[in-house]
């Protein structure tokens, strides 16, 4: 009987031990993630921004945000490579608001190349959770939204991560630039001016051009298709013209027709 109450107690120690060892490591990555990346302060009313952190700009996947005037709260998973989204994202997509959901409530699909704001940090056994904050946007009806998510890196099954893992895994999603706490770019001490050589001036060099850029990847619209894929392939277009059951969708340089909710001409 002795025997099994040594055991026991043992077994209690252990537990606690691990226990303690594992909080750590969480309050461990916390504190490691705290001091690489600032945490943008927004408003109360969230309709503006009193102190700016750090920027992160989306590399991979999409990203769907609600305004910050709605209650819903939008959380993203990234997760064996892939971001997706909880119902309530799903459920408030749209490329306008329609007859059920106000104008300013519809989300917002943000692509690569787009900035976000980093508002949170939440480190927890399984999985980081990031609070991203946009800049104020114009929706379909010309009115400026700022809009509101959380993004969740959710960890492996059973696999606890280090600081470094953990870094590494949102580095796939983002890439960080740095808060300035001035709020302004950092502007360098310019080099003393070197006096003139002796003798003729030399005329400086021609200037070269620089190459042209890379010709942008294909939008792709197919034919059949309904207004969600349109609109996060091409994104929200400038204006939308109704005629009875049919829509058109007007971008700068391309017109989408959309019959009974389907794409039936693309120009």
């Amino acid at each position: 009987m002795r025997n099994i109450k040594i055991t026991v107690c043992h077994a209690a120690i252990l537990f606690a031990a691990c226990t303690l060892g594992y909080s750590q490591s969480v309050a461990a990555i916390q504190q490691d993630l705290a001091s690489k990346y600032v945490l943008t302060q927004p408003t109360a009313a969230l309709d503006d921004i009193v102190t700016p952190g750090s920027v992160l700009t989306l590399k991979k996947g999409r990203i769907v945000m609600a305004p910050v005037s709605s209650t819903n709260v939008c959380q993203n998973t990234y997760k064996d490579g892939k971001l997706t989204q909880n119902f309530l994202c799903k459920g408030l997509t749209r490329p306008f608001p329609g007859p059920s959901l106000p104008a300013g409530m519809a989300t917002r699909t943000f692509v690569p190349g787009e900035k976000l704001w980093l508002t949170k940090i939440d480190v927890r056994d399984d999985a980081v959770i990031l609070g991203l904050f946009t800049d104020a946007i114009k929706d379909a009806t010309g009115a400026d939204v700022r809009y509101k998510a959380d993004l969740k890196f959710a960890f492996p099954k059973g696999v606890q991560l280090t600081a470094d893992q953990v870094e590494g895994l949102i580095a796939e999603v983002f890439s960080v630039q740095a808060a300035d706490p001035a709020g302004a770019p950092t502007q360098q001490a310019a080099p003393p001016v070197a006096p003139p050589p002796a003798g003729p001036v030399q005329p400086p060099p021609p200037i070269i051009p620089p190459p042209p850029p890379p010709p942008a990847d294909p939008i792709v619209v197919s034919l059949g298709q309904s207004p969600d894929p349109v609109t996060s392939e091409v994104g929200q277009p400038d204006h939308i013209n109704k005629v009875g059951a049919k829509q058109v969708y007007v971008y700068k340089d391309m017109k989408v027709t959309f019959l009974n909710g389907k794409v039936t001409d693309i120009q």
